[in-house]
């Protein structure tokens, strides 16, 4: 599997299709049809990453199966975030800014939610994050 870090687009997303009160098995076929959309886009590189959360009225993280794409400009990651939130229900997707490692939380508008600070990897989990993303190899932070 190829690192996050070795990608040369100018944006990296994030983003799920996943829904907690989905069935496994709807889950996954969102997954795969978010898959044959985004080939459809014209977004041929992208794989897949796990991405933990815990939100604050939960003890315990979520983990979704989502994907990580490379994107060459903001007009992408706005379609990306189209896509995902408006078409799987996401509150956002994470935009990733390759040169800067700056990451951002951007909405179904394409407008920016939150800036989370910059992204890092990590060999090695770290049982106080509340949220990450491993893509098998590393895990990511923003700090």
């Amino acid at each position: 599997m190829i690192s996050m870090m070795n990608t040369k687009a100018r944006y990296t997303v994030i983003a799920s299709a996943q829904r907690t009160n989905n069935t496994p098995a709807a889950n996954i076929v969102n997954h795969i049809d978010a898959g044959f959309q985004l080939a459809a886009m014209g977004f041929t590189k992208s794989y897949d990453v796990q991405g933990f959360y815990r939100e604050a009225h939960n003890a315990q993280a979520s983990i979704e199966l989502s994907r990580a794409i490379a994107v060459s400009s903001l007009d992408e990651v706005s379609q990306l975030a189209t896509l995902f939130c408006g078409g799987y229900a996401q509150e956002c997707i994470l935009a990733i800014n390759n040169k800067t490692k700056d990451v951002f939380l951007i909405d179904v508008n394409g407008l920016i939610c939150a800036k989370l600070g910059k992204w890092k990897a990590h060999a090695a989990k770290v049982e106080s994050w509340d949220a990450y993303t491993y893509d098998g190899m590393h895990y990511y932070t923003a700090e």
